[in-house]
């Protein structure tokens, strides 16, 4: 294995880092761990696009102090975007600072019926080991996922020689069970506190939890969400997936008929809602008897549609404002300049158009609403001609969005926002894509995108994503790799 690329030992991540690849040189099982390792992948059933989730096979490796630095700047984020959340609701003025397809905002303004405003959230960042900087680069809410990747990456590591020599030496741990069962403490707590503030049951009826996705073709995520019904079954929850389009709202019940997996014909007392607002608006005239339960309390929706408040992506440019700035205190005001990124409408008069237009590089341009980096453009990746031209479709399909009032279309319904591009911090990395030369490849230098997951506003563990890209998803060549903590 060459040995030109790896860490100094000036941070514990890298000591871990250059020990493990170490162990990897001295282990004589490395081709043979590896091959073991995306056979499991393959036998996991968590697949994107017809392949094997791609996953990293060289661990991130995090000190438990570190654990904590994440865990703190994770929760200052949730305090901020929640205090964003009440202001939304609570004063007519503030709304303005956003652009909302009017369904979205009376579906963000239906009450709930429980005290915790962001039940669960995955809070997407890049971290600078060198100057301990975070950036973040967007947040995820009630579709936040990941679980079940990089679950397979750490399962796909575990018997391999390095793994089981490193453990041996440090004390190592994981999230996973905190992950899992964690999320269902969490959401059976709201459930219970909900039930105690409104008469959830009227009809004595028995109770039946839905997962209510939207998914169009098979999808990898399908795999972690029934773990996750299993999870709830186990824990006295009787529980079924059923798509979004499907579910019916009959004699003043949610009822869902044909389940994707679970028990069918069943009155739903509470839900899940994994489909988040793109999928609703997209097939509007097919969940209207769903909405219309939700907006006559039939069932107990966790989370509230306001959430999509922190989903949408033009939450960074709000949090800069100083709309926002007057409610936050100094110290978050302090932190949203230093961790959120320049972030603009991209129809925004005050934009120097010609000079974002000579300087690519600096750029990264995303739809305000949209999942799985669609319609996502670094300037990075395009020349100063190319990327002259994609800026100007992106401003008309902004103006043109404002003037139709609607976000449902993903080519060109979607105003967009013009972000400051953060460069991924880079480390070793061994990603494994079922390839022939994987089994033997020297570590490549990978940027890193960390996820935070959040219940309830507590840090619940990590997802760890690296790759080639300026953009760092599978569709890019990115992978999952396992996250591990080590105690000092």
């Amino acid at each position: 294995m060459e040995t030109d690329i790896r860490p100094t030992a000036e941070l514990a991540s890298d000591a871990y880092t250059r020990e493990y690849l170490d162990l990897l040189d001295s282990s004589g099982t490395d081709e043979a761990d590896r091959r073991n390792a995306w056979r499991f992948a393959e036998q996991s059933g968590v697949y994107w696009q017809g392949h094997p989730s791609y996953i990293g096979f060289l661990p991130r490796l995090y000190s438990t102090e570190m654990r904590k630095r994440f865990a703190s700047a994770a929760e200052m984020a949730y305090n901020i975007v929640t205090k964003v959340m009440d202001h939304f609701v609570g004063d007519p003025e503030y709304r303005n600072e956003f652009c909302f397809d009017p369904r979205v905002v009376e579906l963000i303004m239906l009450p709930r019926s429980y005290s915790e405003p962001l039940p669960l959230a995955r809070i997407d960042f890049f971290y600078d080991e060198r100057n301990d900087t975070v950036r973040f680069c967007e947040f995820n809410a009630d579709a936040s996922s990941g679980m079940e990747e990089s679950f397979v990456a750490r399962e796909a590591i575990r018997s391999c020689a390095a793994c089981q020599a490193f453990e041996k030496a440090h004390k190592v741990s994981d999230d996973f069970d905190m992950l899992y069962e964690g999320w269902v403490r969490t959401f059976l707590d709201i459930y219970r506190e909900a039930k105690e503030t409104r008469e959830t049951i009227r009809d004595k009826v028995e109770e039946h939890m839905a997962i209510a996705v939207c998914f169009d073709s098979p999808d990898p995520e399908f795999v972690e969400l029934e773990r996750y019904r299993k999870l709830f079954e186990a824990a006295g929850m009787p529980c079924s997936i059923f798509d979004v389009r499907e579910l019916a709202y009959e004699d003043g019940r949610l009822v869902g008929h044909k389940a994707l997996s679970g028990e069918g014909n069943v009155t739903i007392t509470c839900v899940w809602r994994y489909c988040i607002m793109v999928d609703l608006l997209e097939h509007w005239d097919e969940v209207g008897s769903f909405l219309d339960a939700i907006r006559n309390a039939a069932a107990v929706m966790i989370g509230s549609f306001a959430t999509h408040l922190v989903h949408d992506k033009q939450l960074f440019a709000v949090l800069r404002s100083p709309a926002t700035n007057a409610f936050l205190t100094e110290q978050e005001r302090a932190f949203v300049k230093a961790s959120v990124p320049f972030t603009a409408f991209l129809d925004d008069a005050s934009l120097d158009l010609e000079a974002i237009k000579k300087n690519p590089s600096a750029w990264i341009i995303k739809p305000t609403d949209w999942y799985s980096s669609i319609n996502v453009h670094a300037g990075a990746d395009y020349d100063e001609s190319s990327w002259a031209e994609l800026v100007d479709r992106c401003v008309e399909a902004s103006y043109a969005s404002r003037a139709q009032g609607s976000i449902h279309d993903a080519n060109a319904g979607s105003p967009f926002i013009l972000q400051e591009f953060c460069t991924p911090y880079r480390t070793p990395a061994i990603p494994l894509y079922g390839r022939e030369e994987d089994y033997t490849s020297p570590p490549k230098m990978y940027g890193n995108l960390l996820g935070a997951y959040m219940f309830a506003g507590h840090f619940a563990g990590m997802l760890s994503r690296l790759g080639p890209n300026p953009i760092i998803t599978e569709a890019h060549g990115g992978t999952t790799t396992p996250t591990l903590w080590v105690a000092g």
